[in-house]
């Protein structure tokens, strides 16, 4: 049984972005002799409430199936805690408001675990490594080069207020990773900076656009340039047996070697993987 709805509205400009609301079972169904691995309250019981942006490698959904890192493991902690996935895919920019107002009970993806957020929503421990780079052609690796040049970001990232108190570029800011990338392609948008995960898995289906990617040098603007990012699961605060639930799926599936083999399907380096000592566990 599927639960499914679709919602679509004009995009004009960045203000008035636009989502498209996707609600799905997955594959996974809660069955009645379910024996849950943790027991923790959800929005709507039996039901695990997702958002997160159609953002490979991080989550993709499509066929009421959900794909990438965290949507393989939001697939795997439902089923495993005997719920039903039901799925809202939207922009980046929306994923903590919409766990902030209580729409969802989890949201994702590639969300850096920031003490900003952790006011808002529920933090868990990190999972892997993602560090911001810059991507065009030929990309420095110093902030200051774009210092009077157009640089493009995405909506979300957590160095934009810090490149807007920067103030030397003219920053772009876009709805989509789909959409710099894009520009970046076509030559209308000379650099843009990108989460590395995200920005190698694009560099690699396109090998022949004469693209690449460089990792942001330290800066004393930028203190997300200074120590690797990290990625954590973002969910309702208030709810501790939640924030422990999910810290268990990631630290059983660190040791199991489940996260490891879904960054293995995504095409992705084993190292970026954080290993259990540097996670807090």
């Amino acid at each position: 049984m599927f639960r499914t709805a679709c919602r679509n509205s004009t995009r004009k400009g960045l203000a008035a972005a636009s989502f498209a609301i996707l609600i799905g079972a997955g594959n996974v169904l809660a069955q009645e002799d379910c024996q849950p691995a943790s027991k923790f309250s959800t929005i709507e019981p039996g039901v695990l409430k997702i958002a997160a942006p159609d953002m490979p490698p991080f989550f993709t959904f499509k066929d009421g199936v959900m794909g990438g890192f965290e949507g393989l493991f939001f697939t795997k902690f439902a089923k495993d805690n005997c719920l039903t996935p039901e799925v809202t895919v939207l922009p980046l920019g929306g994923i903590v408001e919409s766990v902030r107002n209580g729409l969802v009970d989890v949201g994702g993806a590639g969300l850096n675990p920031t003490p900003e957020r952790g006011e808002v929503v529920g933090l868990t421990h990190p999972i892997y490594y993602n560090v911001g780079v810059f991507v065009g052609k030929d990309p420095d690796a110093e902030l200051e080069k774009y210092a009077g040049k157009t640089l493009g970001t995405v909506t979300g990232f957590v160095w934009n207020k810090e490149l807007e108190t920067w103030g030397k570029a003219n920053l772009k800011v876009y709805d989509t990773a789909d959409a710099a990338f894009a520009d970046v392609k076509s030559g209308r948008l000379p650099t843009m900076l990108l989460g590395g995960i995200n920005a190698y898995y694009r560099l690699s289906l396109v090998p022949d656009s004469g693209l690449s990617a460089v990792e942001a040098a330290p800066h004393p603007a930028v203190a997300t340039f200074n120590s690797k990012g990290r990625t954590n699961v973002v969910h309702t605060k208030g709810n501790p047996e939640l924030t422990a639930a999910l810290n268990t799926a990631i630290a059983t599936m660190r040791k199991d070697g489940t996260l490891a083999d879904i960054l293995k399907q995504m095409n992705l380096p084993a190292d970026l993987l954080i290993p259990a000592a540097d996670a807090g566990e």
